[in-house]
């Protein structure tokens, strides 16, 4: 009797982007948040790029742009003498 075992190929799957969309991202920092909780900080699109490409590994759950972002100072020094 022969065995019979079953092959399967397994293929990355490559998460592309449109270029039109590419050419359109003007920030230069990104976060980039995973479906499983963890995020990573791209500075470059070349950093995006590999994160996207890696998509079939760690799946992508968010993207967000930078540029928009509110930075909080925590520095601020509050005068009390004059109240």
């Amino acid at each position: 009797m022969k065995s019979i075992c079953r092959y399967l190929k397994l293929r990355k799957l490559k998460s592309g982007v449109a270029k039109e969309s590419w050419e359109k991202l003007e920030g230069q920092e990104f976060l980039v948040v995973f479906f499983d909780g963890t995020t990573e900080w791209c500075i470059d699109k070349d950093e995006l790029y590999t994160c996207l490409s890696k998509d079939h590994i760690k799946q992508i759950h968010y993207i967000f742009d930078m540029t928009d972002r509110i930075v909080v100072n925590r520095e601020v020094i509050i005068d009390i003498n004059n109240i």
